[in-house]
């Protein structure tokens, strides 16, 4: 609610709508995720309302384009689950997709009141009237990686669509990736967890588990470190999509960030996930369940040989990822 507040104070709102007074839009293309507050700018604009999805589709996302909702077999976002549930994952799923949509409505709520405050004479009708227009949704998500699933035309996958041809490397990390003919293991939480704020046990433990293999490991890492193992290299900024897509890459140590994600599936990279929050819980499921990954939980990372034998099992099936 703070964020939607400060976004309906922005001056860029009433940028947005002075501009649509002078030479009308045609269209808006509103993120959806945790709050319809937008949806009242598009009812002002009075033009067809697209949403764009950043994460896989939420549960309260379902009902507004006519989608078929079956937790039997999709997991939740708030899941930890892939499509193979077992009967009380099942009833799991069922019972918190249908609680978080009735939550939703809180969320609503407060929407229609920070719209109301800022458009006080405009009755704006209730979002979740607005919403039930939206003639289009674009998902951050793809079949390969989410499953097959039933999906309306008026939701569109497009996971992967940030992914550009690829470019070339930094000299000196193109020389390293080059020379390291016994692979290479890349390490990256993205762009919001910092990989130096880890405790100093699990970033030690991580450490040491590095040291026991051949294959040079190249972390995003931003800060200094003490005494690195001397098949570390660290850097404050890799280029992700670049890096994994290099031949020489073995296995991806992530947080499990959707983009980070898709990126190692493009790539044929296998992954070692360590979900911290949100989606990455499920899309950790959704890479174990295809073979693609394996999960390693943050609690044990101050284990070194449990932090080693994910490092191992998901070494022993990169030869299944060709790259030639």
């Amino acid at each position: 609610m703070d964020s939607c507040k400060a976004a309906l104070d922005s001056p860029a709102i009433d940028q947005i709508l002075e501009a649509h007074r002078v030479a009308p839009f045609d269209l808006v293309v509103m993120e959806v995720f945790a709050t319809d507050c937008m949806a009242g700018i598009s009812w002002l604009l009075q033009v067809p309302l697209v949403g764009l999805s950043s994460c896989a589709i939420m549960p309260w996302h379902y009902d507004r384009v006519g989608l078929p909702d079956t937790p039997s077999y999709i997991p939740s976002e708030f899941s930890t689950f892939s499509e193979e549930m077992s009967f009380w994952q099942r009833f799991e799923n069922w019972l918190v997709t249908r609680v978080v949509k009735h939550l939703y409505r809180i969320v609503q709520i407060s929407d229609n009141r920070l719209l109301k405050e800022k458009f006080p004479n405009a009755a704006i009708p209730d979002v979740a009237e607005i919403v039930q227009n939206t003639s289009l949704i674009l998902i951050n998500q793809h079949y390969t990686l989410s499953g097959a699933r039933p999906l309306v035309p008026a939701v569109v996958e497009i996971g992967g669509v940030h992914i550009q041809s690829e470019k070339p490397l930094p000299t000196k990390l193109q020389q390293i990736m080059d020379q390291s003919s016994n692979g290479v293991i890349v390490v990256s939480f993205g762009s919001v967890l910092k990989a130096a704020t880890l405790p100093t046990a699990k970033r030690n433990a991580m450490l040491e588990a590095f040291e026991r293999f051949d294959q040079q490991v190249v972390w995003k890492w931003e800060d200094e470190l003490d005494n690195p193992p001397k098949n570390l290299y660290t850097q404050k900024w890799l280029p992700q999509r670049d890096v994994l897509c290099h031949k020489n890459v073995r296995l991806f140590v992530s947080h499990g960030g959707l983009l980070g994600v898709s990126e190692a599936v493009h790539c044929g990279v296998p992954v070692v996930v360590m979900p911290i929050y949100g989606d990455q819980f499920l899309n950790a499921a959704a890479l174990v369940n295809r073979g693609a990954g394996v999960r390693m939980d943050y609690e044990q990372v101050d284990n070194v040989t449990y932090i080693a034998s994910c490092i191992g099992e998901g070494l022993s099936d990169s030869t299944f990822y060709n790259k030639d």
